[in-house]
Parts: structure tokens; C-alpha cells; sequence
């Protein structure tokens, strides 16, 4: 089925426990930064605005109206609760709950129900992709080479904290390592969009994985699906900046960095993907 026939599911793994991060009963998904401008009984007013809004803000312009968020027991109410208040009106948004999940790739494909023929774009809920167009510059991407996985990549001097990539001139993910201490260039993956055959491969690969084996990036998938020889490739976002708040300082320097330059967090209209 072409791309632009399948429906399109953005997903969103939040099952991990925190520990990098130890917020308010481990919804470290909902700690503000920034605002958002609502109306207010006497006109506009400043409302707090959550990380996990950032991805799902981005994806809703991007045309995704499908969201599956995989989070755990102690998550659930408070992220559904604020998620339903939220986007009531311009997303429908599915949860998956996971007593314990060993890894990312396994949290994915325990949401293979809502994923299984879809188009899928997927984001970290405790992350910022910037700009508010990253998705749509993504699905744009995805949609002109018809690959299997893209990734939106964004430039980072700190390789030993992110999955760096390299690609070709066509855009081809060539290499790629999981957290390496040191990198032969300055491309990190953020966000991603694959296809159906891409989610099988997950599904696989987590299979595959041997119990008691140290834990699997969602990396492993990218690496098999090179050795298979399926179309892999990376696109530097225009006007890109990634923020990985799972830490206290990165929050802090993203809270910061949203308060001095407001701006540069705007999030688009709806937008057509080409």
C-alpha cells in the first residue's frame, strides 16, 4: 500500500521509570517548561506547558489524529488525565500500559495492535525536537525517498549521551552507534517515522533479544535493519535543536533556555505534508 494510503499512528514510549530524573511520582513527562497561551475567563493567559506536549504538539501539526502513549501503572492517571484535557479535541489518544518493560524496543512492539499496517512517527516523551515542524519536515522526508525508517537528526557535540548516525550524500544512514564515547561526526538521531514492515522488524529483533541480556536500544532495530538491507535514512532537521531532559541539568538548561528565547519553541498550524 503506497504511503499516503496507510493511516498514520504517532507513538510515544514513556514506560521507563525516571531515574536519571526523579520528578514528582516519576512523570517526569510532565514537568513544565515553557507555556502555552489559552483562553482565559478575561482574555489569553500563560498556562504551563508540559514536555510531553512538545512531541504530540508537533505530531498533531504534522497531521497525526492517532496517538498510542506506552506507559506504566504508577504513570498512567496523571499522564492520561492531563493528555485527555489537553488534546480532547484534536487527537485520539490510546494507552498501553506496561507492568515492566525491559527496554524501548519491547515497549514498541507491545503496542504492535495499534501499530500493525500504519505509518509510524515516533518521539520520546521526556525530549523537545525543535523546531515545533520537526514531524512535518520528517513525514515531507519519509514520504519523498518512500524509505523504510528515516530518522530526524539534529547536531549534538555530547555523542556519549545520544545514538549518533552518518550518512551518505543521498541521505543514506551508513553507520550508526548507540552512545559512543567518542564519533567520527556530530549527528544524533531524535525522532523517527518507519513503515510497516519496519515495526515487524521490531517485533523480531525483541524476540530475538535473549532474556537477561543487557538492555536493548531501539538502535539494535536500526542496526538489523541495515544488515538487512532495508532503506534507512537520516534528515538534518532545518533550524534543528534536540533536548533530552531526563537529566536535572539538561532540564534545567532547557528551562533556561525556553525562558530566554521563547520564540524558538513556537509550535506551527496544522500543516500539509507533501
Amino acid at each position: 500500500m503506497p504511503t499516503h494510503e496507510r493511516p498514520l499512528v504517532g507513538v510515544l514510549p514513556a514506560a521507563g521509570r525516571g531515574s536519571r530524573l526523579l520528578a514528582h511520582g516519576g512523570e517526569k513527562e510532565l514537568l513544565p517548561v515553557g507555556h502555552r497561551v489559552v483562553d482565559g475567563p478575561n482574555g489569553p493567559m500563560r498556562t504551563p506547558r508540559r514536555v510531553i506536549e512538545y512531541v504530540c504538539d508537533s505530531m498533531i501539526a504534522a497531521g497525526v489524529t492517532r496517538i498510542v502513549v506506552i506507559t506504566s501503572p504508577v504513570k498512567i492517571d496523571r499522564i492520561a488525565e492531563h493528555l485527555a484535557s489537553v488534546y480532547e479535541a484534536s487527537a485520539d489518544v490510546a494507552h498501553v500500559v506496561l507492568n515492566d518493560s525491559p527496554s524501548m524496543p519491547h515497549s514498541i512492539a507491545s503496542a504492535h495492535a495499534w501499530l500493525e499496517g500504519a505509518d509510524v512517527v515516533m518521539g520520546m516523551p521526556d525530549t523537545i525536537p525543535m523546531p515545533g515542524d520537526s514531524f512535518t519536515q520528517l513525514l515531507t522526508a519519509y514520504r519523498r525517498t518512500d524509505a523504510d525508517l528515516s530518522l530526524g537528526l539534529y547536531r549534538t557535540d555530547t555523542p556519549h549521551r545520544f545514538g549518533m548516525v552518518e550518512i551518505d550524500d543521498d541521505e543514506r544512514v551508513i553507520a550508526h552507534a548507540d552512545k559512543p564515547a567518542t564519533w567520527r561526526g556530530d549527528l544524533t538521531w531524535g525522532i523517527a517515522a518507519w513503515n510497516p514492515r519496519f515495526t515487524e522488524l521490531i517485533g523480531r529483533v525483541v524476540r530475538n533479544h535473549p532474556d537477561g541480556a543487557r538492555e536493548l536500544p531501539l538502535g539494535g532495530a536500526f542496526d538489523e535493519a541495515m544488515v538487512l538491507d532495508y532503506d534507512v535514512r537520516g534528515h538534518p532537521l532545518a533550524g534543528g535543536a534536540y533536548h533530552d531532559i531526563g537529566d536535572y541539568d539538561a532540564y534545567q538548561a532547557t528551562v533556561a533556555e525556553l525562558r530566554d528565547d521563547p520564540g524558538s519553541f513556537a509550535v506551527p498550524t496544522a500543516a500539509t505534508i507533501a
